[in-house]
């Protein structure tokens, strides 16, 4: 800590901007006076998920009787499913319009209640420059059922964010109403929406005349027809990027809003089994009469199921790699053509996770000597179980994978170990998940973790963790390990209501533990068996919990976050 205070505030000041405010007082309030004052002078971001309850009472007291700190928050983050409290209760004791120094607000899995609360006070953030919320699963179906004339909640309104002149991100899972009927733009520059239709995307263009940046995060669908969008559409003079991670429209009815967007520079997108969206010369056109500043496309087209004419589809890859896309462009791409699916991606490979269920071939492809096609991919999972000599493709910045094949049982002298190190950096790799499909024995685990010193996260199937401890050299090897998190689950949906069978000698190979989550506890002698086992734990899931351990809850203070899903029993 002396070390600490040598440096000049303006350096401390930068430095507690990037810790989470109820850790920031809790870590350096009251310690002297110098730090007193200065955790009490510089913005504050509040997030109190996986927060344990001792530090999120203690903050909030100290909220409620220290209005200088309130109006420090720039920015907030709640959610009905990470913290103590919900959203609605942290709401009544602290109204939003109380946060006037409020930049950036994240409401995480809302519901009805939540929405009338926020209805009317959401106008009244003036300084609110980013809004995003995502609701529960019950709410969100309530809104979903809406459009077919059931059930209708209150639901999201966007003319609540007319007053909110400074607002400019707006993250948001659906378009609730139609936006035909808006009556006033906003000065929104990006957009991020879960889901949403083509015509609503339209509708968006003439809503937020400003908008820059466009994401669609899981579905771009119509369920209209062209000639029946909206009258109202204009062009996005200012939108030059747009990203979609699931495009399920036609490619006329992408086409016909892509000719809305001018100066677009940016295009990345994801398409799945539709053969009309594969068609270069059609793209070839569009980009030259419509998409005249296209400097960047990204893309990922697939096809599952049979492929009955292999030449068709080599005929139809091939087109895309004229000299319209080559020469011009430059743009590259790579396909794999399979028994039961098709594939075709520019390189560098755009994705974050790449799934690799059979040899790549990259002999289609001009950049075939290049290894860092796959350099965006950060999340691998792997079902290849073949010889890996002389495979021409490396991931080498991998931090996630995920093995779902068992080559030590496909192939004679074949090992985890030579398998994955000749295609993947095993020296960035710190999260490592066993599918359940892949019954991996206890020496291929060993052979895993051998070539994975920096592994920090392991998921793993119950039974297999449930044995750890019968194996020495596991054990040995585990413990020199520093696994902080970990993830047991169950390959069977009824085996989730069967009660976790706590063994201390397989806990105490993972003497680091700080983040576990499991499937079931249903007594409290249980959890605090855990909780024994596990000394450093601070963050507790469990998927299926006792109500008896939910009462106990209530009225003990814990070091520790115990989230949970389902209450049972």
């Amino acid at each position: 800590m002396s070390k600490l205070e040598t440096l000049p505030d303006e350096i401390l000041q930068e430095i507690f901007q990037y810790i989470n405010a109820a850790d920031l007082f809790y870590s350096f309030d009251q310690l002297n006076h110098h730090f007193t004052r200065l955790v009490r002078d510089v913005p504050l971001h509040i997030d109190f998920s996986r927060v344990t309850k001792s530090i999120y009472e203690q903050f909030c007291q100290l909220i409620l009787s220290n209005s200088q700190i309130k109006r420090n928050v720039v920015s907030l983050r709640l959610s009905n499913g990470e913290t103590f409290s919900n959203i609605k209760d942290f709401l009544l004791a602290n109204p939003l319009d109380s946060f006037i120094s409020l930049r950036s607000l994240s409401l995480l899995a809302i519901d009805d209640t939540d929405v009338k609360i926020i209805s009317f006070i959401l106008p009244s953030l003036s300084s609110l420059s980013h809004f995003s919320f995502t609701h529960n699963e019950q709410f969100g179906y309530n809104c979903f059922i809406s459009r077919y004339g059931l059930a209708n909640p209150q639901a999201m309104n966007f003319t609540w964010i007319f007053p909110l002149t400074n607002l400019r991100r707006l993250s948001t899972p659906y378009f609730y109403h139609t936006l035909t009927c808006v009556e006033r733009t906003v000065n929104l520059t990006s957009v991020t929406i879960s889901k949403c239709d083509v015509d609503q995307v339209l509708q968006l263009f003439a809503y937020a005349p400003l908008l820059k940046q466009l994401q669609i995060d899981r579905e771009l669908k119509s369920e209209k027809k062209i000639e029946e969008f909206t009258t109202t559409a204009v062009n996005a003079v200012h939108l030059t990027k747009c990203i979609i991670y699931s495009c399920e429209s036609s490619f006329k009815e992408l086409e016909f809003l892509l000719k809305y967007t001018p100066n677009l520079r940016i295009l990345s997108l994801k398409n799945g089994d539709n053969i009309d969206m594969i068609n270069a010369i059609r793209w070839q056109e569009l980009i030259e009469f419509s998409l005249k500043y296209l400097s960047s496309f990204q893309f990922v087209f697939s096809l599952d199921g049979g492929i009955d004419d292999l030449q068709a589809m080599l005929d139809i890859f091939s087109k895309f790699q004229g000299d319209f896309w080559h020469k011009q462009h430059r743009w590259y791409t790579n396909w794999q053509i399979e028994e039961y699916s098709a594939s075709i991606y520019t390189i560098p490979y755009p994705g974050n996770d790449f799934y690799l269920h059979s040899p790549i071939d990259l002999l289609n492809s001009v950049l075939s000597n290049d290894t860092h096609i796959f350099d965006n991919v950060k999340t691998l999972s792997v079902e290849v179980d073949q010889n890996p000599r002389n495979l021409p493709y490396y991931f080498r910045n991998v931090r996630s994978l995920e093995l779902n094949i068992c080559p030590e049982n496909n192939q004679p002298g074949l090992t985890y170990g030579t398998f994955l190190s000749s295609i993947v950096n095993v020296l960035n790799v710190t999260h490592l998940a066993i599918d359940r499909h892949c019954k991996v024995s206890q020496s291929g685990l060993i052979d895993v973790l051998k070539i994975l010193p920096h592994v920090s996260s392991l998921r793993i199937v119950r039974n297999t963790f449930e044995n750890i401890h019968t194996n020495a050299e596991l054990c040995k090897l585990l413990k020199g390990l520093c696994i902080k998190k970990l993830d047991v689950y169950v390959s069977d949906y009824r085996q989730s209501y069967a009660p976790e069978k706590i063994n201390i000698k397989t806990c105490q190979q993972f003497p680091n533990l700080e983040e576990l989550n499991c499937e079931c506890v249903i007594k409290i002698e249980d959890l605090l068996s855990l909780l024994r086992a596990y000394p450093k734990l601070s963050y507790l899931k469990i998927r299926h919990i006792g109500k008896s351990i939910v009462s106990w809850m209530v009225g003990e203070i814990l070091d520790i976050h115990i989230d949970f899903e389902a209450i049972i029993y």
